[in-house]
């Protein structure tokens, strides 16, 4: 009997620099650990994209329109706790990154391998992400 393959790593990712969103994207995806389920041009919408589709990660700019990173990871932290957030910055902000309870990445340094450590990181999973990825059917 053949083990079940592992789940991929639901994601969303947002930011208003629809160029560096479409690459993040398809990067992620031709990596193969990830499916992207939606790309948002701001915070807010990266909220209404989390709240509808259940991700298992959102990947967003700090500095966006409407609703910048900051704000939206304290809506998903209050509304989807379980979704780990990463904010992706040109800058350093780690206190205001983790007050708002998402981890900063710097910009230039945003790989699906660099992703997939911090996910296991954060899922205290050294193998995998099965700490942060959930069982069984949505």
């Amino acid at each position: 009997m053949l083990a079940p393959l592992p789940r991929l790593i639901r994601v969303v990712v947002a930011d208003d620099d629809s160029l560096f969103a479409e690459a993040l994207a398809q990067l992620l995806e031709a990596d193969g650990r990830f499916e992207v389920i939606g790309i948002a041009a701001n915070g807010e919408q990266a909220v209404q994209l989390a709240c509808w589709h259940d991700p298992d990660l959102v990947v967003m700019d700090v500095r966006m329109p409407v609703m910048d990173g900051v704000e939206a990871t304290r809506a998903l932290s209050a509304s989807r706790p379980r979704v780990c957030v990463l904010l992706v910055s040109g800058e350093e902000r780690p206190a205001e990154a983790a007050e708002a309870g998402a981890i900063l990445v710097r910009k230039e340094r945003i790989t699906p391998e660099a992703i997939h450590r911090i996910i296991r990181a954060r899922a205290g999973n050294s193998e995998g992400v099965e700490g942060l990825v959930r069982r069984g059917g949505r």
